[in-house]
């Protein structure tokens, strides 16, 4: 197996690892999706604290055209998904974040991932700021779930 494979694989022998660590509840019936409350795409998964949580974009209906720039995906928000065993009910914790709280994002806000240190909890996402460049905004969180406070302006 070649290196870059094998650093492909590393996430998911890492999970491997973890998630046995996590405490059992309520199961879902494997096959099914992990929620069906909301749209959801382009997940990042994260163990913090002996859970798993799942922080995907949120894609709104609002029946756009497509025009080739990705501008049809309307996600204006994110939820935080989270699950005490990955054969366990997800549970929707809510809006971590919207748009309207993000002074400089304008549209689009697009797969996110987390990352915590010394107690705070990051959200970093892509959106298109106001004059429709992508920039990466980081948010932060005293909880894995937020709510997220917004930065005035983008990294």
């Amino acid at each position: 197996m070649t290196l870059a494979k094998q650093a492909l694989l590393l996430p998911f022998a890492l999970l491997a690892i973890l998630l046995p660590t996590l405490t059992g509840c309520e199961k879902r019936t494997p096959g099914t999706p992990l929620i069906t409350s909301i749209w959801t795409a382009d997940p990042s998964a994260h163990v913090f604290a002996g859970k798993l949580y799942i922080y995907p974009s949120h894609d709104l209906e609002k029946n756009k055209a497509y025009k080739g720039d990705g501008d049809q995906y309307d996600m204006e928000d994110y939820h935080v998904l989270s699950l005490k065993s990955p054969s366990a009910n997800a549970i929707d914790t809510g809006e971590a974040l919207n748009m309207k709280d993000v002074p400089w994002a304008g549209s689009q806000m697009w797969a996110p991932d987390a990352a915590t240190k010394n107690g705070t909890y990051y959200l970093y996402f892509p959106a298109k700021d106001k004059d429709g460049i992508f920039r990466i905004g980081v948010d932060s969180a005293t909880t894995p779930t937020g709510p997220f406070k917004a930065n005035a302006t983008p990294v």
